[in-house]
């Protein structure tokens, strides 16, 4: 997404031109795969060319648009996951290791299953 912003904001007419050309040609069109067209859909939202934009969705299909939307979602969806991760690790009984030999298995447990949580959220916070 970051190279289609970019250009599209340093070669706006050529990009859109560009595009122009792609949807003219309805052979040309289908011969780009959906993650593309998620991505112009997404990097002509980010820069405001609207107008571009509906033009362009009459020649888009639904999974074109859905997964420019989860594109354009990830900012939030990343930043939900960190703030979970934190109240996970906030939620946490910090133990040196000498009480862990004082905490009951019940405790432990509960500590072993919220590190592995914050590992899967992070895990998915990388993708």
């Amino acid at each position: 997404i970051f190279s289609h912003v970019h250009d599209l904001r340093e070669h706006e007419a050529e990009y859109l031109k560009q595009i122009r050309h792609y949807t003219s040609s309805k052979a040309v069109w289908a011969c780009v795969t959906t993650a593309i067209k998620a991505r112009v859909i997404a990097a002509l939202h980010i820069c405001s060319h609207h107008r571009e934009l509906d033009s362009l969705l009459p020649h888009c299909e639904i999974t074109d648009i859905e997964k420019a939307l989860v594109i354009l979602d990830r900012p939030r969806v990343a930043r939900q996951l960190r703030k979970k991760i934190a109240s996970i690790e906030r939620s946490m009984v910090k133990t040196s290791p000498k009480e862990i030999v004082k905490c009951s298995v019940a405790d432990a447990v509960a500590q072993k299953t919220k590190r592995y949580k914050i590992d899967v959220l992070r895990s998915s916070l990388k993708r």
